[in-house]
């Protein structure tokens, strides 16, 4: 992680949407080519606009998960929600099913991400002793 995205990501999680823009525009404006610094200005551009269409960024190629991550660092926790339920209504994928466990623990809903973890254990019978650790974790 560079320096800018250190910052921007600082500023997203103090909430300081257009500050995250505006390094990780500079960012981009010095080296537009280079995938990591569009796309990480195009989902800054996202949070900032409360996930309104934007203009799109050249070479910009932001996936679910990073755009979801954002919301979560900016804490726009019912955008990241929708998000990872996209991905996991499409794929069942493991990482956005955990972070949607995260998410619901840290909008208070711990009996909804312990019903995650429980649905993650069912099917990664292999990682059992992993989700019991992070299921006495978050127990009240």
């Amino acid at each position: 992680m560079g320096q800018s995205d250190l910052l921007a990501s600082v500023y997203l999680f103090e909430g300081k949407n257009d500050q995250a823009v505006t390094v990780l525009k500079q960012s981009y404006d010095l080296a537009p080519g280079y995938a990591k610094s569009a796309s990480a200005y195009a989902v800054a551009l996202m949070i900032a606009s409360h996930g309104k269409d934007t203009t799109s960024v050249p070479g910009a190629d932001a996936g679910l998960i990073d755009k979801a991550k954002a919301y979560m660092l900016s804490g726009q926790l019912s955008q990241a929600t929708g998000v990872y339920q996209s991905i996991i209504a499409e794929s069942q994928d493991i990482e956005a099913l955990v972070q949607q466990a995260r998410i619901q623990y840290a909008a208070g809903n711990t009996a909804q991400a312990i019903a995650i973890l429980r649905a993650i254990e069912s099917s990664h019978p292999e990682d059992k002793d992993q989700i019991e650790a992070a299921i006495k974790a978050v127990q009240p």
